[in-house]
């Protein structure tokens, strides 16, 4: 027999396509995992071709044991996309064509890249060699994330068809995620003999050429707008997980957590070109989660934590129960035994509010020990305290500001008027500063150079030795001009956003002041301290204090 006989022959599409899976959930799930994962599948999966699928009834089953009853029915009209997502993306380099069912192998796929294990297990692109591999990585799972989710055929036009600024491989736009697999089993395709001194090649493969497009570069569907909210709804009640804060903490904050729901789909709303979209696009989706949300869809970890987290749960006596005592199980196991100290509600400060914040904020910024430090409201104004506080700031701060728009926006989504602005201050001087809006639209703009490269971009105007205008303002690096201006006299506050090359903004948003808070974070707090078992839902770049 050959050194080589126990490598498989990959000659043909479904070869080829088998091997990729195998590879992949051996490179990037744990023999435990992939045990507990095979017991969930087929204790709530149905028989289909001779295996275990799942449907969509399946999967909200599933995932309700861990979802607060508040939550149930966004669950359900989330189901569908979770569904279509899962489908899609595990059936990676062909999540663009998508159309087996979903079984034990496609789960195993989809799951690796909700969790982003992939980043650094099996990194794609595999042959990255550029300055910002994180930023490479956000890109891709943007990529794939988006085509995974849309549904909706839609005419091609210049609103709906955006393609990315950066194209992979020119002589190959459409076959991207093919050659980004094919290297990724070409570099298995061999075994280390005699103590890794000689290298043997298993059977050619099958080439690029010879298979089947995967259409990567196909941008032309819609993400329904429903089922959208409703993802989002789900990642933001789970957005605080790193804090130690579950879901059923967001939950019960009711019309808190739907009005930033409606934030931050209003930022998805406004980034199309058409008043009233059929549904979100390539070019919306993209530019909002790139800039606004890079985190937000961090939080499905939490949502899809029971398939590979068994919790102390023996998968031979969870084979068992029944589907009612196995569900039941999983409830109880993923039930909050610890109180998390949650910061002190201010003024502005709230859970929703700090869930927001945390969808753009450095994930390693300590969130639950937020602290509010001043609050401002009313005639009690004083900026000059606050703008003391700012500059002699040895800790990362964060200035919000709220009130009601001078002339109230007329769309139905806005009609209440209320705003809230505020400005991140980092202390590392590698960092970059942000101005923001939180409500009712949410958006963010960077700074385009480090806190270190910057000159200090908070200016003050004082009278006597009290501050009557505080104004920050940064360039981001398209060159927009944000400005953000509060006035102690007056009570006003604004908002604004100038384009390069324009001369009117093109946001502009007066408001009258009515409260200003500062609220601060324990400077050099890089770590989370929760117990052994939040390991799993940490990116590697997070140390955990066991």
């Amino acid at each position: 027999m050959s050194s080589t006989d126990s490598l498989p022959q990959i000659d043909t599409v479904d070869r080829f396509r088998q091997r990729f899976k195998d590879l992949f959930k051996g490179h990037c799930l744990s023999l435990g995992e992939l045990k507990w994962l095979r017991t969930v599948f087929e204790k709530f999966g149905s028989s289909c071709d001779q295996s275990i699928c799942w449907d969509i009834s399946d999967l909200i089953e599933f995932l309700s044991a861990t979802t607060p009853e508040e939550l149930r029915l966004v669950l359900t009209a989330a189901g569908p996309l979770l569904y279509r997502c899962m489908v899609c993306l595990g059936s990676f380099p062909y999540h663009n064509v998508a159309a087996r069912p979903l079984d034990f192998d496609t789960a195993c796929v989809a799951l690796i890249i909700l969790l982003r294990r992939n980043d650094s297990h099996a990194r794609f692109p595999p042959d990255y060699s550029g300055t910002n591999l994180e930023e490479e990585l956000n890109e891709w799972h943007r990529i794939v994330l988006f085509q995974s989710m849309s549904s909706i055929n839609t005419s091609r036009n210049d609103d709906c068809s955006f393609q990315p600024d950066r194209e992979y491989v020119e002589d190959l736009p459409h076959n991207e995620h093919i050659r980004q697999a094919h290297t990724f089993l070409a570099c298995s395709n061999s075994r280390r003999l005699h103590g890794g001194k000689t290298v043997v090649t298993g059977p050619p493969m099958i080439s690029v050429s010879q298979l089947p497009s995967s259409q990567s570069r196909s941008f032309d569907r819609l993400i329904p707008k429903d089922e959208f909210r409703a993802i989002l709804k789900l990642s933001i009640a789970n957005q605080l997980y790193l804090s130690g804060n579950g879901p059923e903490v967001l939950a019960l904050s009711g019309a808190a957590l739907d009005n930033s729901t409606e934030n931050i789909f209003n930022a998805f709303i406004e980034a199309h070109r058409i008043p009233t979209p059929t549904g979100i696009c390539w070019k919306a989706f993209d530019k909002v989660n790139k800039t606004s949300t890079p985190h937000i869809f961090l939080a499905l970890v939490r949502l899809i934590a029971p398939f590979v987290l068994d919790k102390g749960l023996s998968p031979e006596q969870f084979q068992t129960l029944t589907r009612a005592e196995a569900l039941s199980e999983v409830r109880k196991a993923f039930a909050v035994s610890v109180e998390y100290a949650a910061p002190k509600p201010g003024s502005i400060l709230n859970l929703s509010i700090l869930a927001q914040l945390a969808t753009f904020l450095p994930v390693q910024l300590p969130l639950e020990i937020a602290s509010v430090l001043v609050t401002k409201k009313g005639n009690d104004l004083d900026l000059l305290a606050i703008e003391r506080s700012i500059c002699s700031r040895s800790q990362p701060l964060l200035l919000l500001a709220s009130g009601y728009l001078k002339e109230t926006i007329s769309t139905a989504a806005h009609n209440n008027g209320h705003v809230c602005f505020g400005v991140y201050f980092p202390d590392n001087p590698r960092h970059y500063a942000c101005l923001f809006e939180l409500e009712p639209i949410h958006r963010v703009f960077w700074s385009g150079l480090a806190n270190e490269q910057q000159a200090e971009f908070l200016h003050v105007t004082s009278d006597d030795g009290n501050a009557s205008v505080v104004k920050a303002e940064i360039r981001t690096p398209d060159g927009e001009l944000i400005r953000f201006i509060l006035e102690e006299g007056l009570g006003n506050g604004l908002f604004s956003v100038q384009e390069t090359g324009q001369d009117n903004a093109a946001i502009l948003r007066a408001f009258n002041l009515e409260v200003v808070e500062l609220i601060g974070f324990p400077s050099g707090v890089t770590t989370l301290d929760l117990p052994m078992d939040y390991t799993f839902y940490v990116r590697e770049d997070i140390v955990i204090n066991g």
